[in-house]
C-alpha cells in the first residue's frame, strides 16, 4: 500500500495526475541513453531500483531496506510501478527504515561538512567499536555518532574482553565437567543460574520487539554482571554454569556481527586440541614466571626491570596477539586477541596518559600562574610607603603623623573598632613593606613578574 505522504507536489502541465512521476528521461548531451518509443533516454530514479530488485528476486520481495527518508516519494513509486507491472497487490511484505546517521547530533551531510566515510572512521575506530555502538542505539530511529557514543562503544568492548578474560582464566584451573549438574534451589548457583535464564530470555524478547538490540545488549550485559558478581561471591563456582553462559554471550555477539570468529572475543565450544593444550600451559606459565619477575623487581625497588616487564607486556606480547593483564594482588592474566586491535588498544591507552599527564602538567602551571598573581600582588601592594598606604580621600577625612586615619570623608570622628580595624590593616602593611624592601623593593617586584 501506499503510504499516506503519496499526496501533493507540483502537477506539472505534462502530468495527468499530481501523483504522476516519471518512468523515462530523455537524456542530456553525455548521459547513457537506449533507444525507445519516446527517443533516446534513461530510466528515472524509481524505475531503475524496480527493474534491478525484479530481475534478482522476481515479483514479490519478503524485505526491503533503505533510509527513512526514502519512504516517499522514493519507496512508495517503487510500489507504485512494480505492482502495475507484476499485477500483484503486495510487492514487498516489509520495508526496513533506518534511521539517519547523525555526527555529534547533526545529520551527517557534505553541506555540513560532517561528512566521514568508514574508511576514515577505522582509522580511529575498530570495526568492533563502530559495530557495538550501532548495536547500543536504536536502528530505526537517528543514530548518534559523538565521543561519548563511541566512548561507551569502548567501554562496552573492554568490558566484554575482561569478562571472557575472566572466565577463561577460571576455566583454564576449573574445567567444566562433561555431564549437566543439578543446582540445589536455595544456592547461589540456583540463583545465578535463574538470573542467566531470565536475561536470555529478554534478550530473545527484544529482538523479537522491532530488533531491539540496544536492549538485548543491555541483558548481555546484565549476564555479564551476574556471572562477574558469582565468581567473587562463591567459593565453589560451577565451571560449567560460568561456561554456559560466557558462550551464549559470545554466540549473541557473534550474530551480531561484533566478531566473525567465535575465538575472537570468547571461548570455542569444541574441546582444545593438543596443541592449544600446549599453547595455554606454556603461556601460563610464562605469565607466572613474570609474575615472579615483577615481585622481586617491586621489591628491591628496580625500575629498569619493571620498565622492561612493562614493555614486554605492552609492546612485545601485543605483537603476537597474546594480552597480559596485571591484577591488584600482583598475579597476571593472559588471553589470546587480534593484535592489530590489542596494539591499537594499547596505544590508546598511552595517548590518553600523556593526554592526562598534559593537562596535569597544565593544571600545575596554571596553579603556579596563580599563585605568582597572588604573589605580585601582594608584594606591589607592599610597596606602597605605610604613611600613604590608607590616605583614601574618598573614605578618610584626615590622619596622624603614622598615616592612620583619624576622621571619615564627611569629617564625623572615626569609631573605636574603626580605627581598631585600621590599626591590625596598618601593623599587617608595615611588615609586609618592610619584608619586600629588605627582599630588594621594586626590583624583586619586578623579577616575580617576570616569573
Amino acid at each position: 500500500a501506499l503510504s499516506t505522504n503519496a499526496t501533493g507536489g507540483d502537477f506539472g502541465s505534462e502530468k495527468r495526475h499530481r501523483n504522476d512521476f516519471a518512468l523515462w528521461k530523455s537524456s542530456k548531451r553525455g548521459e547513457p541513453s537506449w533507444e525507445s518509443p519516446w527517443g533516446l533516454g534513461r530510466p528515472g530514479w524509481h524505475i531503475e531500483c524496480s527493474v534491478m530488485a525484479s530481475e534478482v528476486l522476481g515479483a514479490h520481495i519478503d524485505i526491503h531496506g533503505g533510509g527513512s527518508d526514502l519512504k516517499f516519494p522514493h519507496h512508495d513509486n517503487e510500489i507504485a510501478q512494480s505492482e502495475a507491472y507484476h499485477f500483484n497487490a503486495q510487492w514487498v511484505n516489509y520495508f526496513l527504515h533506518a534511521g539517519h546517521l547523525h555526527i555529534k547530533g547533526l545529520k551527517m551531510s557534505k553541506s555540513l561538512k560532517n561528512f566521514i566515510t568508514i574508511r576514515q572512521a577505522l582509522q580511529s575506530y575498530t570495526a568492533r567499536q563502530l559495530r557495538i555502538m550501532f548495536l547500543l542505539q536504536q536502528w530505526d530511529k537517528p543514530i548518534n555518532f559523538s565521543d561519548q557514543t563511541i566512548a561507551e562503544a569502548k567501554d562496552k568492548e573492554t568490558r566484554f574482553n575482561s569478562f571472557f578474560n575472566r572466565v577463561k582464566e577460571l576455566l583454564r584451573t576449573r574445567p567444566p565437567y562433561s555431564i549437566r549438574q543439578k543446582w540445589e534451589e536455595e544456592s547461589l548457583d540456583f540463583a545465578i543460574n535463574e538470573q542467566i535464564a531470565t536475561a536470555m530470555a529478554a534478550v530473545h524478547e527484544a529482538l523479537c520487539d522491532n530488533f531491539n538490540t540496544s536492549e538485548a545488549m543491555t541483558q548481555l550485559d546484565n549476564i555479564v554482571t551476574a556471572v562477574n558478581s558469582y565468581m567473587v561471591k562463591s567459593e565453589n563456582p560451577k565451571a560449567t554454569l560460568i561456561q554456559e553462559a560466557a558462550q551464549y554471550v559470545q554466540k549473541m555477539l557473534t550474530i551480531f556481527g561484533v566478531t566473525d570468529n567465535a575465538d575472537v572475543l570468547g571461548l570455542s565450544s569444541g574441546a582444545q586440541g593438543e596443541e592449544s593444550k600446549t599453547l595455554s600451559n606454556v603461556l601460563t606459565a610464562f605469565a607466572s614466571f613474570r609474575e615472579q619477575l615483577r615481585s622481586t623487581a617491586q621489591a628491591d625497588k628496580n625500575k629498569m626491570l619493571l620498565q622492561m616487564c612493562d614493555d614486554l607486556r605492552d609492546e612485545t606480547m601485543v605483537d603476537l596477539g597474546v594480552r597480559l593483564e596485571d591484577k591488584p594482588d600482583g598475579s597476571s592474566v593472559w588471553s589470546l586477541e587480534d593484535p592489530i586491535a590489542l596494539k591499537r588498544e594499547i596505544e590508546a591507552k598511552k595517548a590518553q596518559k600523556k593526554r592526562e599527564a598534559r593537562m596535569k602538567e597544565r593544571r600545575k602551571l596554571e596553579t603556579k600562574v596563580q599563585e605568582k598573581t597572588k604573589e605580585l600582588q601582594r608584594w606591589t601592594k607592599a610597596l606602597v610607603d605605610p604613611a600613604e598606604f590608607l590616605r583614601d580621600e574618598s573614605k578618610y577625612g584626615s590622619w596622624d603623623d603614622a598615616g592612620l586615619p583619624l576622621t571619615f570623608a564627611d569629617g564625623s570622628e572615626i569609631s573605636k573598632k574603626a580605627r581598631k580595624q585600621a590599626i591590625k590593616e596598618m601593623d599587617k602593611h608595615v611588615k609586609d613593606h618592610n619584608e619586600v624592601e629588605t627582599r630588594g623593593g621594586e626590583s624583586y617586584v619586578q623579577s616575580v613578574e617576570k616569573e
